[in-house]
């Protein structure tokens, strides 16, 4: 390195920018809070959005505004002014993340910068944490099934839900529908608030659990070697706040477990086993995260250990989910495509299967394509959700490049892909 270059990436000045650009995330954040809890409170009522049907036919604006943390629902119609914004408020995320990114890479990650990092991560916690309303209602379903009980939560009409909970039944009916997720989330997730005796409680003790996947996940990319700045991007990312704190949904779990798996998997092959199969039982597709899990292993015993996994992630969720589980999984997709067939479905199935290729890929070869990491959204073969982004992070930590730009530009897709708000962008 030159003595200029040398001079240049130790230069105080540049590190000490980055001060503004965290401030503006935080303020950006806390105004994008605000703005959603004003969306929340003046939606109009009941409106018919285009490919968006209730859950449930009793669901109101007033039962709605009635839940301990209220929601914004697509058929609510929030205000087209709070769409606008949101999309604004994403957008001015990402471009403070970008002059971050641009900074860093100009100067090493000084102490100041890490120090302004963890301040802005701190501001966006506690804001995240005391958010009073909620862009999806699938934190009410996991503290519903962590109340169930396991055997509950496989067949819902066993078991009664305490009178607390009984808002539940406004967003998911009575009783809810069959648990999608893995015994090894159920578990984790009882754990954390089974013992809730209120309803918003259980949803502030998921919260924290979201923070602290979100907490992992930066350690994760940390520990795995790539450029500092990436954990910093991490760290100080609003998408990931308001997806897994704000709205506490449980993907974060399975893609923690799934980094740490490669992380191990050189020298801990059968603990890495271990963790992709504890991923898989969070949420089932996340098994086929085993295709990558493994990348400094030779080729058979790669083939190995996947197929090992997939056998004990089926194997598992039948033991401990039986029956009704997996044929819930399969419901929840054939509910997504036994519809006329359609340009949108066709293109789920598209890039759902241009991220299975990219896996197959890299399983074999050892290498990975950039950009190929947002078709990860898909492997659901489900509407891309804003929290689906997540799903590309392990195929992305294989490349410094891939996760940064990743990061970056999460809480745009998050502010276009956002469910509560029924922009058409979502209804791939």
């Amino acid at each position: 390195m030159s003595p200029f270059r040398a001079a240049r990436r130790n230069n105080p000045w540049v590190a000490l920018a980055v001060v503004p650009a965290f401030a503006a995330l935080a303020l950006a954040f806390a105004f994008g809070t605000r703005l959603d809890d004003a969306a929340t409170f003046s939606q109009p009522g009941p409106h018919a959005a285009r490919g968006v049907a209730p859950r449930s036919i009793g669901f109101s604006l007033r039962e709605s505004l009635a839940l301990p943390y209220p929601l914004r629902e697509p058929w609510l119609a929030p205000p087209l002014g709070a769409r606008v914004g949101r999309i604004a408020v994403g957008i001015g995320e990402t471009a403070a993340l970008a002059i971050v990114a641009l900074l860093l890479r100009r100067t090493a990650p000084r102490a100041l910068a890490f120090g302004a990092a963890g301040i802005a991560a701190a501001a966006l916690a506690a804001i995240a944490l005391a958010a009073r309303t909620l862009g999806s209602g699938d934190v009410y379903a996991y503290v519903a099934y962590a109340r169930l009980g396991l055997r509950g939560s496989y067949a819902p009409t066993v078991v009664a839900l305490p009178p607390a909970y009984a808002a539940v039944a406004h967003v998911w009916g009575s009783p809810v529908g069959a648990s999608v997720y893995g015994p090894a989330w159920y578990t984790l997730q009882h754990a954390v608030s089974g013992s809730s005796a209120s309803l918003g409680g259980a949803v502030l003790a998921t919260r924290w659990l979201g923070l602290a996947s979100v907490l992992g996940f930066v350690a994760l990319v940390a520990a795995r070697g790539l450029p500092r700045r990436a954990a910093v991007l991490a760290l100080a990312n609003p998408a990931l706040y308001a997806n897994f704190v704000i709205d506490a949904h449980n993907d974060l779990i399975g893609i923690d477990l799934a980094i740490a798996a490669m992380l191990v998997a050189t020298r801990m092959p059968l603990a890495a086993v271990a963790l992709v199969t504890l991923a898989g039982l969070v949420k089932l597709p996340f098994a086929i995260f085993a295709l990558i899990a493994f990348p400094k292993r030779p080729l058979r015993e790669r083939i190995a250990y996947a197929a090992l996994i997939v056998a004990l992630v089926l194997t598992l969720s039948y033991a401990f989910g039986g029956a009704p589980y997996l044929q819930a999984v399969l419901r929840r997709g054939m509910r997504e495509h036994t519809q006329a067939f359609s340009l949108s479905q066709a293109l789920v199935v598209g890039i759902a299967a241009v991220a299975v290729l990219a896996l197959l890929y890299a399983l074999v070869t050892k290498r990975t394509v950039r950009g190929l990491s947002y078709a990860m959204i898909e492997l659901g073969f489900s509407t891309p959700w804003s929290w689906y982004y997540a799903w590309g992070f392990p195929y992305a930590v294989l490349d410094a490049w891939s996760i940064e730009t990743m990061l970056v530009a999460f809480p745009l897709a998050s502010a276009l892909l956002d469910r509560s708000y029924a922009w058409g962008l979502r209804h791939f």
